[in-house]
C-alpha cells in the first residue's frame, strides 16, 4: 500500500497540479472546511455517507466558529488597543 506521500507526488507528477491529500476529520474543523468546500473529492465508497459526514463537519465548524467569537473578539480589541 503506498503512503498518502507517495500517491500524492505521483498524483502530482501525472496532474502538474499540487496534491494535499488528508484525511477529514473532526480532530481540524479548519483543515476539514478548507477541504471540503475548496478541495475535490478523488474517491469516495459510500457517496451518502461521505456527504452525511461532510454536513456534520461542517457544522461542527460552525459551532466551533461560535464558540470562538468572543475569544476572537477579545483579540481584536486588546490588538487595537496596542501603541505601535
Amino acid at each position: 500500500m503506498r503512503t498518502r506521500l507517495e500517491l500524492a507526488a505521483q498524483l502530482e507528477e501525472r496532474l502538474n497540479r499540487t496534491i494535499d491529500i488528508g484525511v477529514i476529520t473532526a480532530q481540524n474543523l479548519v483543515y476539514a472546511r478548507e477541504a471540503i468546500l475548496n478541495g475535490r473529492r478523488l474517491v469516495t465508497l459510500h457517496r451518502d455517507d461521505t456527504e452525511a459526514a461532510e454536513t456534520r463537519l461542517l457544522g461542527s465548524y460552525f459551532t466551533f466558529r461560535q464558540d470562538r467569537k468572543e475569544v476572537e473578539e477579545s483579540y481584536r480589541v486588546v490588538r487595537q488597543c496596542r501603541p505601535e
